[in-house]
């Protein structure tokens, strides 16, 4: 606010024009040299350092503006913007009486009030300036008869014709400038009212971290912003199709309606490979997808050990990190290999020992979280790995194996380390 925002018409109306100027040029980056130095004598020490404009902020452009009505000239001037802003900053408040000392002493107090560097030590409303301000104008309307009790001097008559003459055009000019004042201030204050009522409420947004797209949008429409995806990207640390990232970050204000970015995490850009083994095709697929990798190269070869149509190799193995998209290379097995002949007394063995199942249960100790485990067989078909997964503490085992031969020994190893081992005869 400053005097060029000040329009009186001719019917003696008050209007202000460009209302909020010190918020236009606390934000611009590209006024000219001319419009700040025209604006820097009215604008408030927080504004001039970058500070959003309050009511305050205005309540200070009113001051100065006063302060210039009374005595003629601003109370902080300078060659440069940064000069002017500094004495705004901490130069002491000139004395209105010192430079017009027909300011009354409760007017000069009016102005010192409302110019305050600190925007908590100022008039807390316009409308609370505006009723010091009648105030004054009301003092000034009784001025002219003192105490029925006080004895008045009695002048010469040179003096008495001077004071008779030039008295009541002083006060008459006071009061005018006094009524201009409370008129600006009475604008001002409306103004100020309405700019609170209507603006756009500020809102602290909420911390949207980890939480779903979905989630997110509730929370966004329970305070009244919106919100934008502006990426999907891997990320070890959230899971897959929560926020990871939002800008502005929760906790910090802005605007009821504004658009908070937000970035939407894909899941960690590593996988686990499955266990695939002793799996159909189909099966091995499925597992394949559901971590996230590819099926790579499928090939077949025979295998004494692994049932025909079923998946006796697989690489990488089980348990190896790999990132997202990457290929398992799959053998099938394709049974025993008819042209190996079985020797007669390996014939009576598999007959004198055959298949047999076997129950596995356990629980994962606590320790490395997670922790690899397998479960071996060594039997008539030498050493099988049958099971191997990355499991947490706390995970239950339920795994049925199967050994051949009459000598079979099932092994669990957890972390690579043996805690288990059980023979059968």
């Amino acid at each position: 606010l400053r005097p060029g925002n000040i329009l009186v018409t001719p019917e003696g109306h008050i209007k202000i024009a460009d209302f909020w100027v010190g918020g236009a040029i606390a934000s611009s980056q590209t006024l000219s040299a001319n419009a700040i130095m025209r604006s820097i004598h009215y604008m408030a020490p927080e504004v001039a350092e970058g500070k959003t404009p309050a009511q305050a902020s205005d309540i200070y452009s009113v001051g100065i503006i006063l302060f210039e009505l009374l005595v003629g000239v601003v109370p902080f001037d300078g060659d440069t913007p940064i000069a002017i802003g500094l004495q705004h900053a901490r130069a002491p408040i000139p004395s209105v009486r010192s430079l017009n000392p027909g300011v009354p002493r409760n007017l000069e107090s009016s102005v010192a009030k409302a110019l305050q560097k600190a925007p908590e030590s100022r008039y807390r409303s316009a409308k609370a300036m505006l009723n010091d301000l009648k105030s004054a104008r009301e003092g000034l309307r009784t001025s002219k008869s003192g105490p029925p009790d006080q004895q008045a001097a009695i002048p010469d008559i040179s003096e008495a014709s001077v004071l008779s003459e030039t008295e009541p055009a002083l006060l008459a000019a006071l009061r005018r400038t006094l009524l201009a004042i409370v008129l600006i201030v009475a604008v001002v204050s409306a103004l100020l009212i309405g700019y609170v009522w209507m603006r756009p409420g500020e809102i602290t947004v909420p911390d949207m971290l980890g939480k779903t797209l979905t989630e997110a949008q509730q929370v966004a429409n329970a305070n009244h912003f919106q919100i934008a995806v502006k990426s999907e990207q891997f990320n070890d640390d959230y899971s897959e199709g929560t926020v990871y990232y939002m800008n502005p970050a929760g906790g910090r204000s802005i605007k009821a309606g504004k658009v908070v970015d937000v970035w939407i995490s894909k899941g960690s850009r590593y996988a686990t490979v499955p266990n695939c083994l002793r799996l159909t095709t189909e099966n091995a697929r499925e597992r394949i997808a559901a971590a996230g990798l590819n099926v790579g190269e499928i090939s077949q070869e025979y295998s004494s050990a692994i049932a025909a149509g079923s998946i006796s190799k697989q690489v990488p193995s089980a348990g190896k990190k790999t990132e997202r998209g990457q290929p398992v290379n799959l053998v099938i097995s394709l049974g025993p290999d008819p042209t190996v002949e079985i020797p007669a007394d390996s014939a009576g063995s598999a007959q004198s020992g055959p298949a047999q199942s076997f129950d596995v249960k356990f629980t994962v100790p606590k320790g490395r979280d997670p922790q690899p485990v397998r479960i071996i067989v060594l039997d008539d078909n030498g050493e099988n790995v049958v099971y191997s997964e990355l499991l947490h503490p706390g995970d239950k085992v339920n795994q049925t194996v199967q050994g051949t031969g009459k000598e079979i020994t099932i092994r669990v190893y957890i972390a690579d380390k043996l805690v288990r081992e059980e023979h059968s005869r």
